[in-house]
């Protein structure tokens, strides 16, 4: 799908939040923050595969202020929620 890894989270939201269906972006809206993990949305095997999160993107992962792929994957999917929410409360 990428011609590249994104290296920044803030680059792998906005990827993620693209990829998505207009459903699925209500559905994640619709989730309570405490039931975001573990993620049953198939959004960390996107990251897995599509960021590179497990073939070396270090670059992504240190953006994330973490120290692994796992964790960064955790992070990345609290950012996309915060952001859909913040989308999905004011209507928009």
């Amino acid at each position: 799908m990428l011609g590249s890894w994104p290296r920044d989270k803030l680059v792998a939201v906005a990827l993620l939040i693209t990829a998505m269906t207009p459903a699925s972006k209500v559905a994640i809206a619709a989730i309570k923050r405490e039931d975001l993990l573990p993620d049953q949305t198939g959004m960390t095997d996107f990251m897995r595969l599509q960021f590179g999160l497990w073939d070396g993107n270090t670059a992504l992962i240190e953006s994330c202020a973490c120290d692994s792929p796992d964790s960064a994957a955790m992070m990345l999917i609290e950012m996309t929620w915060t952001a859909l929410s913040a989308v999905h409360a004011r209507g928009d």
